[in-house]
């Protein structure tokens, strides 16, 4: 089962008990592999802080199915909930006969997609940091945890404050020009200008022995 169903079934059986946000957030990041120290780190948390609440949360499904649930066999999870999941699926019997796709994520969700799980304090983070001149920032995380979709958002918050947003695939790049700075340069500006709708002017402005001609350039130009 996925993480994200047995989730769901999970909040349904222990009603009227409701999961926090942060539980929620420690039980899908420990179904996928990570460390206390890792969630803490991509979270902002403090590492105990994230530690006690994953010992508040496996006593709790412990007190729940009468067994030992901790974050090493936390998987079991899924199979003493199978009773309940088939229960909840005959249930749905009938919304999921009118409905020919199931809208689970397999890629980035729409910005308005309430799949999306928050990760408070770090959505608000980036886009503060992201309004700053010259800010950079660096999202890390393992694969389908919501680096993209938080981008997404990212970029929907600039743009909504007023700033022009690029978004280009460096996966995409031809490996010749990631291998060489100049063309790899070169490229950056001119997709950027392409993507700004500006006219590119590299010829005009580009030393080939340094790179960049550093000079005002005529506003509106481009690269």
């Amino acid at each position: 089962m996925e993480a994200t169903i047995v989730l769901d079934t999970l909040k349904k059986v222990l009603q009227p008990r409701h999961l926090t946000e942060v539980e929620e957030i420690v039980f899908l990041r420990c179904w996928a592999g990570q460390s206390y120290q890792e969630m803490a780190n991509e979270l902002g948390y403090n590492a105990d802080y994230v530690k006690r609440i994953g010992s508040q949360l496996w006593n709790l499904l412990s007190e729940k199915f009468g067994r030992k649930i901790s974050k090493k066999n936390m998987k079991l999870v899924a199979s003493l909930l199978q009773p309940e999941s088939d229960k909840s699926q005959e249930n749905n019997l009938v919304v999921l006969q009118k409905s020919d796709v199931l809208d689970f994520p397999s890629g980035p969700v729409p910005i308005n997609s309430s799949l999306y799980i928050e990760r408070p304090p770090l959505e608000q983070l980036a886009c503060s940091e992201i309004l700053q001149p010259g800010s950079l920032l660096r999202i890390e995380a393992p694969q389908q945890m919501g680096k993209t979709s938080l981008l997404l958002r990212i970029l929907e918050y600039a743009q909504n404050h007023g700033l022009q947003t690029v978004l280009l695939n460096l996966q995409q790049v031809d490996r010749s020009i990631l291998t060489n700075l100049d063309q790899f340069l070169r490229w950056f500006c001119y997709n950027v200008s392409q993507k700004l709708g500006v006219f590119p002017r590299l010829n005009g402005y580009w030393d080939q022995e340094g790179g960049i001609d550093i000079h005002p350039m005529p506003e509106g130009r481009g690269f």
